[in-house]
Order: structure tokens, then sequence, then C-alpha cells
């Protein structure tokens, strides 16, 4: 467990760990949660379709934090008996979009991640749209060796490692993530630059008796 850790987490000096520990963090479990309920309400029939699918610009943070929170769980998958939360980058113009924060029982030090989002977007966002065109572009993050980069694989697309090209000069990590076959379930595939692994998870669900008016603070779910 703990040469895993080492994968899924990155352990960053004391200026970095001040900056993060100040964020606002929260439960990827109640992030999907919340999400889950606020994508039934916008769903409806009547509802134009970039609502629906959340591509109209004011739902732009509201996607990312859901994409972020399934990156997020499924390493939570990989580590259950640690609790994982995240919280969004505040600062726009950055190579971090949001990090992930790793809470271990034998463990007195917090752990983070550091994590820029991508996104292979739907057909009919992008039809030319391809993975490896993201994958080309992460050389010019070359000096950050701590950033996680999660590919949100957002359509039924077919990933032959034999012929995909990998950066040559990024050397942090790289993750795909997405909606699995069976409904409901999600796969997490990673570190493609070293000796990765493929998970499967499932989205939450509410406990019973739980609801969004149930939870006490932003952080109570971590554990369950």
């Amino acid at each position: 467990m703990t040469q895993r850790l080492h994968e899924l987490c990155l352990y960053m000096n004391s200026i970095q760990k001040n900056q993060f520990k100040k964020l606002a963090y929260h439960g990827a479990r109640k992030v999907l949660l919340t999400n889950f309920i606020f994508r039934a309400v916008s769903e409806g029939p009547k509802v134009p379709k970039q609502i629906q699918t959340w591509r109209a610009r004011r739902f732009d943070k509201y996607r990312f934090r859901e994409q972020a929170a399934i990156f997020c769980y499924g390493l939570r998958s990989l580590a259950p008996r640690c609790s994982w939360a995240i919280a969004m980058w505040p600062e726009v113009q950055s190579d971090i979009d949001c990090v992930f924060r790793c809470r271990c029982p034998w463990d007195k030090e917090e752990k983070y991640k550091t994590v820029q989002l991508k996104e292979l977007v739907p057909d009919d966002v992008n039809p030319i749209a391809s993975l490896q065109d993201i994958l080309d572009e992460l050389d010019k993050y070359a000096d950050d060796s701590d950033l996680a980069v999660g590919i949100y694989l957002n359509r039924d697309v077919e990933v032959h490692f034999g012929t995909l090209r990998l950066p040559k000069k990024f050397i942090g990590q790289i993750w795909l993530f997405g909606q699995d076959q069976l409904p409901g379930t999600y796969f997490l595939l990673g570190d493609l630059m070293r000796q990765w692994r493929r998970s499967q998870f499932s989205h939450p669900r509410f406990a019973p008796n739980e609801s969004v008016t149930t939870w006490k603070s932003a952080e109570d779910d971590e554990n369950l």
C-alpha cells in the first residue's frame, strides 16, 4: 500500500503544502451525489440540449468538478482505507485545475496530488478530436514533474496502446478515466507513463435516510 500511495499521491515541499491546506476541500462522493441531483433536474425533456449536456458556458465549473470527482473517486478505489477530497484551484491561468488531498489512518502526513483535467469530448462536440491530440499537447507541462493529468474519455473510443505515442518531455502522471460498459460504472487507467493498472468502480449511491439536507459539512462523507 505504501508503494501504491507513492504512485497515487505526490509529496510537496512545505510552501506548497501550506498553500494546499488553505483550500476548501469536498469529499468526492458528496460532489458526485450533488451533481447527480443537479443533472436529474437539468435533464428534463423540455430543457435545451446544451443545458442537458452541461455544454453551456455557465455549467463549465460543474462539469469540471464532476470530472475531478470521478477521477478522485477512482483513486480512492485503489486506496480505499484512505480518505480523499478535492479542492478546485482558485487561479484561472494555471496548470493546476484542482488538488486532491489524501489522508491515511497510519500516516499523520497529508498527501496531495495536483491535477490538470483534460477531456476527450463527445463526437457531437468535436468529431475530429482524439486522445492522441491531447497527449501530444502535454509536453508543454514538461517542467512540472508533480502534475497529474486526468483525461476524461467522454465518448466510446477504442484505445490501441501499441500505437499510442506518449509525451517525450512530460514526466508527470497520465491517467485515463470515464464511463465503463455497465451502467453506473467507471474505469480508471494509469499511470500511463509508468506501470499502469486498470480498475473499475461504481458511482456512489445515497445511503438509507441520507440526503443533501442531512449533510452537516463539506467533508463528512470522505470515509464512506
